[in-house]
């Protein structure tokens, strides 16, 4: 009698339909990686488009998506770039000029023997050492509408209509811009942390230095800057202003002018005389 090998008949039941493990990763992936090549080529191309102007900030510059946003006081949002860049305008683009740190009036300052000021500047330039930046000026004319042309950054103007440095009477008038070309920003960019009575050095034109301290830090609309005739005074007492940008920019600026709304004014009283 025959009997029936029950190993040799082949199984009639169902497979199995469980995913494998990592089945189907491949395609997947795949597809991701095409969706974002395509979307980078798509934020690329608007990036170059006018349009692109009414697209908020952080979809036409996709490094700026995680970077954090605050209100300046007008109510722009302000993408922050760091403490070396301005910022940006989370809706236009423009750029945003540093708000003063703390803003202050009058400040009085007692005579103290200044620390060893360290190495020496070049003429026609300053120091503020409490902030690891200085700057050199050239003098300039203004124009006939009172404009004080300035260089690119981080080269300065000193207004010769105004006093010299070190003068013993008048005021001396020295600006610069803010801001390189890139967004970073110049020397003329850390004057805004500036603390009351804090040193400022100045090179007068033939080396020798002259110590100010800082009294005044204060934001002026761009306008009214050059109906602040007492910036440029010859006579009274001896003071230093060193002015740059502040706020928001502004459109359609002649080159070598400022380009944002308001300006910061610092102002700093002779406290010693060169040696």
């Amino acid at each position: 009698m025959l009997h029936p090998r029950a190993a040799s008949w082949p199984s009639h039941s169902p497979r199995s339909t469980a995913a494998r493990p990592g089945a189907g990763r491949g395609p997947r992936r795949g597809r991701a990686m095409i969706c974002a090549g395509l979307l980078i080529l798509l934020l690329t191309a608007l990036a170059q488009c006018e349009s692109m102007r009414n697209v908020p900030l952080p979809l036409r510059n996709p490094e700026l998506m995680f970077r954090p946003v605050s209100a300046s006081p007008e109510g722009h949002r302000l993408v922050d770039r760091g403490p070396d860049r301005t910022a940006l305008d989370a809706d236009t683009g423009g750029q945003y000029a540093p708000r003063p740190h703390r803003a202050f009036r009058h400040a009085s300052c007692q005579a103290t023997t200044d620390p060893d000021p360290g190495p020496p500047i070049r003429a026609n330039s300053w120091r503020a050492s409490s902030l690891a930046a200085q700057a050199s000026f050239a003098p300039v004319r203004a124009t006939e509408s009172g404009e004080v042309p300035l260089p690119d950054a981080p080269g300065g103007s000193w207004d010769d209509r105004s006093a010299p440095a070190g003068s013993t009477t008048g005021s001396t008038f020295v600006a610069g811009h803010v801001n390189h070309s890139s967004g970073r920003l110049s020397p003329w960019g850390r004057l805004h942390d500036l603390e009351p009575c804090a040193p400022i050095e100045v090179a007068d034109s033939n080396g020798g230095i002259h110590t100010y301290r800082v009294t005044d830090l204060y934001v002026v609309p761009q306008e009214r800057l050059k109906d602040l005739t007492a910036l440029v005074a010859k006579t009274g007492p001896p003071r230093l202003h060193l002015v740059t940008c502040s706020g928001p920019e502004v459109s359609e600026v002649a080159d070598g002018r400022f380009d944002y709304q308001d300006n910061l004014v610092v102002r700093a009283e002779l406290v010693q005389e060169p040696a």
